[in-house]
Protein backbone atom coordinates (compact mmCIF):
# COMPACT_ATOMS: atom_id res chain seq x y z
CA UNK A 1 0.00 0.00 0.00
CA UNK A 2 2.93 2.48 0.86
CA UNK A 3 4.49 1.58 -2.49
CA UNK A 4 1.50 2.53 -4.47
CA UNK A 5 1.00 5.52 -2.50
CA UNK A 6 4.83 6.51 -3.19
CA UNK A 7 4.35 6.21 -6.70
CA UNK A 8 1.20 7.75 -6.93
CA UNK A 9 2.59 10.61 -4.94
CA UNK A 10 6.00 10.87 -7.54
CA UNK A 11 3.42 10.71 -10.74
CA UNK A 12 1.31 13.77 -9.17
CA UNK A 13 4.61 15.75 -8.63
CA UNK A 14 5.27 14.86 -12.23
CA UNK A 15 2.25 16.25 -13.32
CA UNK A 16 2.67 19.41 -11.90
CA UNK A 17 6.02 19.85 -13.16
CA UNK A 18 5.16 19.62 -16.30
CA UNK A 19 2.37 22.11 -16.24
CA UNK A 20 4.50 24.22 -14.53
CA UNK A 21 6.95 24.00 -17.33
CA UNK A 22 4.02 24.64 -19.84
CA UNK A 23 3.12 27.87 -18.12
CA UNK A 24 6.79 29.12 -17.98
CA UNK A 25 6.67 28.01 -21.56
CA UNK A 26 3.50 29.82 -22.68
CA UNK A 27 4.40 33.11 -21.15
CA UNK A 28 8.69 33.18 -22.54
CA UNK A 29 6.43 33.12 -25.90
CA UNK A 30 4.13 36.15 -24.39
CA UNK A 31 6.94 37.81 -23.08
CA UNK A 32 9.05 37.09 -27.21
CA UNK A 33 5.99 38.72 -28.47
CA UNK A 34 4.99 41.92 -26.48
CA UNK A 35 8.70 42.94 -25.07
CA UNK A 36 8.96 45.02 -28.67
CA UNK A 37 5.65 47.03 -27.38
CA UNK A 38 6.62 47.55 -23.15
CA UNK A 39 8.86 50.82 -23.88
CA UNK A 40 6.04 52.43 -26.12
CA UNK A 41 3.37 51.59 -23.42
CA UNK A 42 5.02 52.46 -20.79
CA UNK A 43 7.51 55.30 -21.86
CA UNK A 44 5.29 58.71 -23.09
CA UNK A 45 8.33 60.02 -24.70
CA UNK A 46 7.94 57.45 -27.23
CA UNK A 47 5.86 58.32 -30.35
CA UNK A 48 5.42 55.47 -32.24
CA UNK A 49 5.69 51.13 -30.82
CA UNK A 50 9.13 49.94 -32.33
CA UNK A 51 9.18 47.40 -35.32
CA UNK A 52 8.44 44.48 -33.69
CA UNK A 53 5.60 45.45 -31.48
CA UNK A 54 2.77 45.00 -33.79
CA UNK A 55 3.83 41.47 -35.46
CA UNK A 56 4.32 40.48 -31.58
CA UNK A 57 0.46 41.33 -30.98
CA UNK A 58 -0.66 39.67 -33.97
CA UNK A 59 1.08 36.45 -33.03
CA UNK A 60 -0.47 37.42 -29.88
CA UNK A 61 -3.81 37.61 -31.10
CA UNK A 62 -3.75 34.38 -32.75
CA UNK A 63 -2.27 32.35 -29.72
CA UNK A 64 -5.34 34.12 -27.99
CA UNK A 65 -7.59 32.95 -30.27
CA UNK A 66 -6.31 28.83 -30.20
CA UNK A 67 -8.49 28.34 -26.99
CA UNK A 68 -10.54 29.82 -24.69
CA UNK A 69 -8.63 30.46 -21.91
CA UNK A 70 -5.70 32.32 -23.83
CA UNK A 71 -6.46 36.00 -23.48
CA UNK A 72 -6.42 35.22 -19.40
CA UNK A 73 -3.16 33.22 -19.58
CA UNK A 74 -1.57 36.49 -21.85
CA UNK A 75 -3.07 38.83 -19.53
CA UNK A 76 -1.53 37.30 -16.73
CA UNK A 77 1.88 36.86 -18.31
CA UNK A 78 1.78 40.31 -19.56
CA UNK A 79 0.98 41.47 -15.54
CA UNK A 80 3.89 39.49 -14.53
CA UNK A 81 6.08 40.83 -17.12
CA UNK A 82 5.34 44.39 -15.42
CA UNK A 83 5.34 43.81 -12.18
CA UNK A 84 8.74 41.97 -12.57
CA UNK A 85 10.41 45.26 -14.38
CA UNK A 86 8.39 47.48 -12.16
CA UNK A 87 6.91 49.07 -15.18
CA UNK A 88 3.99 51.03 -15.38
CA UNK A 89 1.75 51.06 -18.04
CA UNK A 90 -0.09 53.67 -19.42
CA UNK A 91 -3.85 52.74 -20.72
CA UNK A 92 -4.13 55.07 -23.55
CA UNK A 93 -0.94 53.77 -25.18
CA UNK A 94 -2.48 50.44 -24.50
CA UNK A 95 -5.89 51.38 -26.52
CA UNK A 96 -3.64 53.09 -28.85
CA UNK A 97 -1.65 49.73 -30.25
CA UNK A 98 -4.85 48.64 -32.00
CA UNK A 99 -4.64 51.57 -34.05
CA UNK A 100 -0.90 51.48 -34.96
CA UNK A 101 -0.83 47.87 -35.63
CA UNK A 102 -4.59 47.88 -37.32
CA UNK A 103 -5.87 45.17 -35.06
CA UNK A 104 -8.79 44.14 -32.64
CA UNK A 105 -7.03 43.56 -28.79
CA UNK A 106 -8.23 39.65 -28.36
CA UNK A 107 -6.63 40.27 -25.06
CA UNK A 108 -6.37 42.46 -22.40
CA UNK A 109 -2.95 44.36 -21.23
CA UNK A 110 -2.44 45.82 -18.52
CA UNK A 111 -0.38 46.15 -14.85
CA UNK A 112 -3.04 44.93 -12.69
CA UNK A 113 -6.38 43.33 -13.15
CA UNK A 114 -7.96 40.32 -12.81
CA UNK A 115 -7.47 38.29 -15.65
CA UNK A 116 -9.95 35.83 -16.04
CA UNK A 117 -12.98 38.25 -16.91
Amino acid sequence: MARHLLYLATFALMLVSVSKARESSFCDNVFNNFIHCVRYVSDLSINEPASGCCSGIINLKQVANQNEAGPAQICQCIEDLARVMHIPFDASRIQSLRIHCRTHLSFPISNAMDCSK
